[in-house]
């Protein structure tokens, strides 16, 4: 179906710009839509629930702040917080990285799975690879060899192993739809993080985790922690 171009985007107003601030100097996450326990760039702009669907020119707005911040040397996205493309401000990173560090031994020792494990060692030996060439040289082919794929790499981001760039045609001419793929120790975050840190335990990690997701307190009903975080669910 065609987009419809006579829709009206909404401008970013210095209030919601204001809303936004306030909560990453808060929590130092942010998520780009949804509600869940963190706020969301789209909710706090608009002042209320988005819940639309899928494409919505509603989201619009979100998804340029979300450019426009992820540019900032301070910002950084990644799939930490439910799988979702989170924001996370500089004074985590430290934190995020000893984390992820960890979960990606998980990974090496199979604890994701052995596509994973394979996947991940793909990307290390051929760092830049683009999907549709991780995806031959595995040998998926038909619906269900893509479903693996696609399934396996999401893990992956969501473990916080892998990220991703969008490719570029090979003259430069634009973007495509594809992307190309890195370990987690070539992404802004890690190489953000020039300070030797150590390394946390599981319990430690869940711990300033629920910190950041719950800065006011915990709720009386909270999610389990590995369901918030996946990665959590690497670590031994």
């Amino acid at each position: 179906m065609a987009r419809d171009s006579s829709r009206t985007i909404k401008p970013i107003t210095p209030e919601g710009r204001g809303r936004v601030d306030a909560a990453l100097e808060k929590f130092g996450l942010l998520l780009v839509q949804g509600q869940w326990e963190i706020p969301s760039i789209a909710d706090l702009l608009e002042g209320a629930p988005i819940t639309t669907r899928g494409y919505s020119y509603d989201y619009v707005p979100a998804w340029n702040l979300r450019e426009e911040l992820c540019s900032r040397p301070d910002i950084a996205l990644c799939k930490l917080f439910r799988g979702k493309s989170t924001l996370v401000h500089q004074r985590h990173w430290p934190l995020i990285d000893s984390i992820a560090r960890m979960a990606q031994r998980g990974v090496c020792a199979g604890r994701g799975g052995d596509l994973a494990r394979v996947m991940y060692e793909v990307i290390k030996a051929k760092p830049g690879i683009a999907g549709e060439n991780l995806k031959k040289r595995l040998e998926l082919t038909g619906k269900e060899g893509t479903a693996r794929f696609r399934r396996a790499k999401s893990d992956l981001e969501s473990w916080l192993a892998i990220v991703g760039t969008e490719a570029e045609e090979g003259d430069g001419r634009g973007h495509t739809h594809d992307q190309r793929w890195q370990v987690w120790a070539e992404g802004k975050i890690a190489r953000g993080v020039t300070a030797a840190h150590g390394e946390v335990t599981l319990l430690e990690a869940a711990d300033a985790l629920m910190k950041l997701t719950y800065p006011q307190g915990l709720p009386a009903k909270v999610p389990p922690m590995k369901k918030l975080y996946p990665l959590l669910a690497l670590l031994a």
